[in-house]
């Protein structure tokens, strides 16, 4: 008969996770299913699952080897929601349009000296464009990157008064925002972008929802090489987008736009304890994003590569790209 391809799966929990080392390698044979696969821990986190690159691996799912090397699984994890500090909100002395009170993230994209100095005028009052969504506080530390969202019309609130920056950015959101800094080419022009004698079925991945928001957007960054998908056929628009994965398009889209500093597409980031962690498939990306300063490290010593994104600290990175080209 002939002769089955096997391979050992790696199995990489992250920095400060926990997995016994019995655990960590999985012997896989070719076009067999991967089987039940170890769940490991981290405080304060929620296990997302395996995954292969952007491709989730679960117990079902069926092995693609080549024999002799080895398949890296990272996990992916969700921060456990911290409660607010005043989450009555309102309060005695409440309105003034401000949300809740919630602690200051990391900083992950709060500059002291902010970048866009087309906001320095703004008074943060009643004037400010996030003053009307009652979740966002224009005296956060967000306030020059939602404000630079909001302005160019790259963003918009989830509702007419709640902005939601602390919610996660799903693919579809960011492919959106792009097209928009891009000014919204049309459908037709996304097709006429395709490379010669490249397939009309890249603009056809079968979950993304025809006459959906965001499904122009898509075709248009897949036809233009900004986005790929988890597959043909999947790109995932309701997933949460990952760091790295915000970098990785980020980095194709400057690209397309002609626009890419080799210098810093060559960035030294082991100085980042989690560095290790980027997946192969981002690591130069990563390397531009904290070169050209879109990216500052979700701490001193760490970047997160896996860590979610949220809409505050994705306008934020997105006014920092818009700012880096003028």
């Amino acid at each position: 008969g002939l002769k089955k391809i096997t391979a050992e799966a790696v199995l990489n929990p992250g920095e400060g996770a926990e997995l016994s080392v019995d655990n960590r390698i999985k012997q896989l044979t070719y076009g067999e299913p991967y089987g039940e696969l170890p769940v490991p821990t981290k405080e304060g986190n929620t296990f997302d699952g395996w995954y292969n690159g952007d491709a989730k691996v679960t117990a079902d799912t069926v092995a693609v080897l080549t024999e002799g090397e080895p398949v890296e699984l990272t996990a992916r994890w969700k921060l456990n929601e911290v409660e607010p500090v005043n989450p009555g909100g309102g309060g005695s002395g409440g309105g003034g349009g401000f949300g809740p009170d919630t602690p200051e993230p990391p900083d992950i994209i709060d500059d002291p000296t902010p970048l866009d100095p087309g906001d320095s005028d703004c008074q943060k009052d009643e004037n400010c464009p996030i003053y009307p969504y009652k979740d966002s506080d224009p005296k956060a530390w967000y306030h020059d990157g939602v404000h630079w969202a909001l302005v160019e019309e790259v963003m918009n609130g989830m509702s007419e008064d709640r902005f939601e920056p602390n919610t996660a950015t799903s693919r579809a959101m960011i492919v959106t925002m792009i097209w928009r800094m891009e000014g919204s080419p049309s459908q037709s022009a996304a097709q006429t972008a395709l490379p010669e004698g490249a397939s009309q079925d890249r603009l056809g991945f079968a979950d993304v929802e025809v006459g959906s928001w965001y499904e122009e957007a898509v075709n248009w960054a897949a036809a233009n090489e900004i986005v790929k998908g988890y597959s043909a056929e999947k790109f995932g628009p309701m997933d949460n987008l990952t760091s790295e994965q915000l970098a990785t398009i980020l980095y194709r889209y400057a690209g397309y736009k002609d626009n890419v500093d080799a210098e810093a597409a060559n960035t030294n980031i082991l100085d980042y304890e989690d560095a290790p962690n980027v997946s192969n498939w981002a690591m130069e990306a990563m390397q531009w994003a904290v070169g050209v300063g879109i990216i500052n490290g979700m701490t001193e010593t760490t970047l997160a590569p896996q860590g979610e994104a949220t809409r505050a600290q994705v306008a934020t990175m997105l006014m920092r790209y818009s700012n880096a080209g003028d």
